[in-house]
């Protein structure tokens, strides 16, 4: 799952991805429309893996995104 946060700190996308074996996975979304909706500024874009049958639970590091 990725979840994209807007400046506001509304919750603005939240994503669903299957990984594949190594724990890579691939989310694209239209950034522009997100921007369209929730105005410039910066977005925090965090990813987690939750209930994988392989992998165990984990969270990436918080990645700010100025738009």
């Amino acid at each position: 799952m990725v979840d994209v946060t807007a400046p506001t700190g509304e919750n603005a996308v939240t994503l669903v991805a299957l990984t594949a074996p190594g724990g890579s996975f691939r989310v694209p979304f239209n950034l522009t429309k997100v921007v369209d909706r929730f105005g410039p500024g910066t977005y925090t874009v965090q990813a987690s893996i939750f209930d994988a049958s392989e992998l165990d639970d984990a969270e990436s590091n918080p990645v700010q995104i100025t738009v």
